[in-house]
């Protein structure tokens, strides 16, 4: 037990490109954000959107489209953040309790699942352009698959937070060290997480539910949320 905690001592020291790799993921996700606010697109903060069919002259599909695009590449950014940090504090834990770890690249599995969500947004936007739906399937889709990776992050991060809480106690029983800093600095960031996912699923999931049942009745959002509650919909979304 001894030595597999005095291994977790290398492992403190912050690795360099990671911390490069992390603040240039939230300057991606900023700038974004400030182009999807700044640019005058159909959808912004205080219009609910109207729907919109792909390629159909009569309607400004093209700027709802790119309105959608910019939301999604600001989405998969900013959870990557997070997602960045679960996979790479994971990778951790693993080679603390684990007696001979496989070598494993935790980068390579951030990718990996950044990918994915990736991949799964580009499948959205292409069922749109495919005119399999318009631009209200867009959100839902967006909103389910939001809400669930949010939920998801949010019991992770708080599972890999409580585990690395009690390694680094043990490894400050052993050696004498401090690092009440460290613990205090990783339960403030669990409990800002959690706030973070937990809103945005709660968000995500009333925006995804009012589409589905009054989408089924061919109702148009816009209908159904009126400007306030889309602009704090969008507060939420792009501001917390």
């Amino acid at each position: 037990a001894l030595s597999a905690v005095l291994a977790l001592r290398p492992l403190l020291q912050v690795n360099l490109s990671i911390g490069t790799t992390f603040y240039a993921i939230i300057f991606v996700t900023s700038v974004l954000r400030t182009l999807w606010l700044a640019l005058p697109l159909p959808v912004d903060l205080t219009r609910s959107p109207a729907p919109v069919m792909a390629f159909d002259a009569h309607t400004p599909w093209f700027g709802t489209f790119a309105s959608e695009v910019l939301d999604g590449l600001g989405s998969v950014s900013l959870y990557a953040v997070f997602l960045m940090l679960i996979v790479f504090w994971s990778d951790l834990l693993r080679q603390v309790y684990e007696n001979n770890p496989r070598h494993r690249n935790p980068m390579t599995t951030f990718v990996a699942i950044t990918a994915m969500l990736f991949a799964l947004q580009v499948a959205n936007w292409l069922m749109f352009l495919a005119q399999l739906y318009n631009s209200e399937g867009v959100l839902l889709v967006g909103a389910v698959e939001l809400g669930v990776v949010s939920l998801w992050c949010a019991a992770e991060i708080t599972w890999v937070s409580h585990r690395f809480v009690e390694v680094l106690l043990i490894y400050s029983e052993i050696n004498k060290e401090p690092l009440d800093a460290k613990i205090r600095r990783i339960i403030r960031m669990t409990w800002a997480a959690n706030l973070f996912f937990l809103v945005h699923a709660a968000a995500e999931g009333t925006v995804a539910v009012a589409l589905f049942t009054f989408w089924r009745r061919r109702r148009a959002l816009a209908l159904v949320f009126a400007h306030p509650l889309w602009t704090a919909y969008v507060a939420v979304k792009h501001f917390s």
